[in-house]
């Protein structure tokens, strides 16, 4: 259907909200002690920027926010920002949807350095959850089109993580934290060392956490849902003569053992061992010229994904005999075995400079950067047919694949406007070229794949900075976005559907207009922002039919299935529109010590189809938020809070949602899909929190979710949400 008159007239009354908000604080003059408004971000213009005077919209977590939630993954510390929905079809993994978008939609960002690969899966997948909190001094999510300052893959929004930056003086020190989860009995230790001895800096850590099975609302335990991460960091600086400064930084992360079984109904299960390290060389120099800073840096990134999937015996309705045996692995249940090797290595650079320019009027970043990817893929197969002798067989990839992005860009602000040293109105404009080469040999049913684009992204808006603590602003951004080799290449299964390859596909085309506010005064410090979003040629899923099967396939009806799964291709579609609200923010304690914070995020949207007609968008995030009252000492050394974390229903579904077990499974036919399928139901929990600060350098950490048990699913994950649970830790600086 297409969006109906009550769709844009809420569109209507949240603009108005906008405009209220921005004139209520407009009248809350001084700074709040206690808020921060200071705070610095780094991936709104690449470059550190007062949170209150960054040019578009941003959210945040820092240090000591990650470390009083505790957030158990890079995942999780994004969606803490209230920006981002979280989907998990198993753990060990979280996928977060920006604005709609997904998977390679989306950019990851490591220290401003491009963390996606050319083989991020456009569903469901683990990228983000590969990231450790321990390494972090921030995550940042700048939701809306990245594309001009960072490249195509930022289309629905930019996730950024800043490591934790070196010692400031001289001697030696660490920092040991460790952590406890009665949901799952999680057990978590992490320790750091750092010293500096004159010009010379370095720190190195290390973190274990161990997951065992997840108890859910209602107390029931989920069978294979335990796992383990490893992950270990290091940075290393020195400076050097003439303010130059050299640092070599590296991350590394190891999940051997992580299980998915949201098709377990169907006698398919499936176990990752993903082993990641990423490393990079910056030589950077600072000065009060014109060039006030200079970036050229190199960064090598190795993943290692294996899959051992297996598939068990069912019966005539397709419903596995022994769901037990099956998730437990038993040999007398499986009737196939496959083992999928992919290995990506990617090797790039950026070389970014920002300027200052006219008495400070006019602020520069510009600069290039390029990253070459390179694909190894196998696959071997072993089936009881043939006594379970391995037979190799092509991976989800071509062997040898490689994909290269390149581009140019610069963006400008320009002071049109200033009254004063502390206000001023400024203007931002910017554009990147962007130019993607693509190539893999052997793809089933397309022979040799060759593909190059280039695209133009620009960005244009006005920005009116008052006192340094309030910010508005208005901006067009526009997106350009090419397939990646996982789209146009990938052959095999992706969980609901199996793909096949599609040479044909087009880039995407994003246009987006933003009217945002944000304040950091003496009652609140907190943004809000209204988005349209218009996406042309969207990527989407199309069922295969009977006449374009693939050979692995088998015809059923009009349709292709492999293993009961329908076969569906990525094509481009003809538009999409949506348009939301994101809302977040605090106060300061108001009486007797108490404060309020929360956030709120509203999306909607259609897909204009090619044939005609319109349709509901895939994992169309509903309504969410959190709202909370906390309460502190007038020493800051105890914080208390209770808060609401809670989703509406979600009853607009894709096609491919309401083929989806995750979404759509039958409670009386596990392994079957609801017909008259409602959607994800609503869902409200009650949780606490509490961070108490002993001395300096010793704090505890308390923190409640899903206080009364209630089971309930996030929409689109892969198993409902955890039960009752109570997670303490404890940090000591060294």
């Amino acid at each position: 259907m297409r969006l109906d008159t009550s769709w844009r007239s809420a569109g209507r009354r949240h603009a108005g909200v906008v405009l209220a908000l921005a004139v209520a604080l407009l009248m809350l003059p001084g700074p709040a002690q206690g808020l921060e408004p200071y705070r610095t971000v780094v991936t709104t213009s690449r470059a550190e920027t007062p949170w209150a005077e960054a040019p578009r919209h941003v959210l945040l977590r820092d240090k000591d926010d990650i470390a009083a939630e505790m957030p158990i993954d890079g995942a999780e510390a994004v969606e803490q920002t209230g920006a981002v929905h979280l989907q998990r079809t198993n753990r060990a993994a979280g996928t977060p949807i920006v604005r709609g978008l997904v998977g390679p939609q989306n950019l990851i960002v490591i220290d401003g350095l491009r963390f996606n690969l050319a083989t991020f899966r456009t569903g469901p997948n683990q990228y983000m959850a590969l990231l450790d909190p321990n390494a972090a001094s921030a995550f940042e999510v700048v939701p809306g089109p990245g594309s001009v300052l960072y490249g195509g893959a930022a289309m629905g929004g930019v996730l950024s993580m800043r490591l934790r930056p070196l010692r400031a003086r001289d001697g030696v020190g660490g920092r040991v934290r460790v952590g406890f989860d009665t949901v799952d009995q999680a057990r978590e230790a992490a320790l750091d060392v750092s010293a500096r001895e004159g010009r010379l800096a370095g720190w190195a850590g290390l973190s274990l956490r161990q997951h065992d099975e997840l108890t859910v609302g209602g107390g029931e335990t989920l069978t294979g849902t335990d796992y383990q991460m490893l992950d270990g960091r290091a940075r290393v600086g020195v400076d050097l003569d003439g303010g130059w400064r050299l640092t070599a930084s590296w991350l590394g992360n190891a999940t051997p053992d992580a299980t998915r079984l949201d098709q377990l109904p169907r006698g398919d299960a499936r176990r990752y061992d993903n082993r990641l390290q990423t490393g990079w060389v910056d030589i950077e120099r600072e000065s009060r010229g014109a060039l006030r800073h200079l970036r050229l840096s190199a960064r090598l990134t190795q993943l290692d994904e294996r899959v051992d999937r297996w598939r068990c015996d069912t019966a005539g309705d397709g419903l596995v005999l022994d769901s037990e045996g099956c998730a437990r692995r038993d040999p007398g249940q499986i009737n196939r075995y496959r083992d999928y090797q992919d290995r990506t290595r990617s090797l790039g650079g950026l070389a970014q400079g920002t300027f200052a320019l006219l008495d400070d009027h006019l602020s520069l970043t510009a600069g290039a950067e390029v990253w070459h990817d390179r694909v190894s893929s196998s696959m071997r197969e072993a089936t009881r047919s043939n006594d379970f002798t391995w037979v190799d067989k092509r991976g989800n990839y071509s062997d040898g694949g490689s994909y290269t992005e390149a581009g140019l860009y610069a963006q400008a602000g320009y002071a049109l406007f200033r009254p004063s040293a502390t206000e001023k109105l400024e203007v931002v404009a910017g554009g990147r070229l962007n130019h993607v080469v693509a190539a893999a040999d052997d793809v089933p049913g397309l022979g040799a794949v060759d593909y190059a684009f280039t695209g133009l992204s620009s960005t244009a808006g006005l920005v009116w900075t008052m006192n340094k603590a309030l910010a508005a602003w208005l901006r067009y951004d526009s997106g350009f976005r090419a397939p990646n080799l996982q789209e146009t290449t990938v052959l095999g299964d992706t969980g609901s559907t199996f793909e096949v390859p599609n040479a044909d596909l087009d880039p995407e085309q994003s246009h987006t207009v933003e009217l945002g506010i944000r304040a950091a005064n003496k009652l609140l410090r907190g943004s809000v922002a209204g988005w349209w979003t218009r996406i042309d040629g969207i990527i989407v899923s199309d069922v295969v039919g009977a006449d374009a099967c693939v050979e692995q396939g088998t015809v059923d009806g009009d349709s292709c299935e492999v293993d009961g799964k329908p076969v569906r291709r990525l094509t481009n579609g003809d538009q999409a529109t949506f348009m939301g609200v994101t809302l977040a923010g605090e106060t300061r304690p108001l009486i007797a010590g108490l404060g309020l914070y929360g956030r709120l995020m509203w999306i909607d949207g259609e897909i204009e189809q090619v044939g005609g007609g319109t349709a509901n968008p895939r994992r169309l995030p509903p309504l969410q938020g959190r709202a909370g009252l906390s309460w502190r000492d007038p020493g800051e050394s105890l914080v208390v809070g209770v808060h609401t974390t809670f989703a509406a229903r979600q009853d607009k579904l894709n096609s491919s949602d309401r083929s989806d077990l995750r979404v759509c499974a039958d409670p009386s036919q596990p392994n079957r899909v609801l017909e008259d399928c409602d959607g994800t139901p609503g869902w409200a929990t009650l949780g606490l929190q509490a961070r108490w600060r002993l001395t300096d350098k010793v704090s505890v950490f308390g923190r409640g979710e899903n206080l009364l048990d209630a089971r309930y699913r996030v929409h689109g994950s892969g198993f409902d949400a955890p039960g009752l649970s109570i997670r303490l830790g404890a940090q000591a600086d060294l």
